[in-house]
């Protein structure tokens, strides 16, 4: 049994993934810690996910009101009623570049 699939072994990861690009880039990210390297926590590795995604929805609102503005948009609304009938409302825009969540 080769060092990676070792380590699928006792993370209970499937084998096949081994085979998967995202596995290998894993396994080079653990070796740059090298021996004794400590990994992050939970909440150092949320919050630096939550803190790039927040980013780039910022830049990608920000192509959306350029074109509000250049060219106008509407808004839209869906509503429904879940199966314990809490009234739901979607607020969504728009515009010729797509449509966007609101609230």
């Amino acid at each position: 049994m080769s060092n990676c699939e070792y380590l699928g072994f006792i993370l209970g990861v499937a084998f096949n993934q081994i085979n998967n690009v995202e596995f290998d880039q894993v396994i080079e990210a653990a070796g740059r810690f090298g021996p004794g390297g400590k990994k992050p926590n939970q909440h150092q590795l949320r919050e630096k996910l939550l803190f790039e995604e927040v980013e780039e929805t910022k830049k990608m609102m920000k192509a959306h009101e350029e074109e509000w503005a250049k060219n106008g948009c509407s808004i839209m609304t869906d509503a429904w009623t879940d199966q314990k009938r809490r009234s739901i409302m979607n607020m969504c825009m728009h515009c010729t570049i797509g449509s966007s969540f609101l609230e």
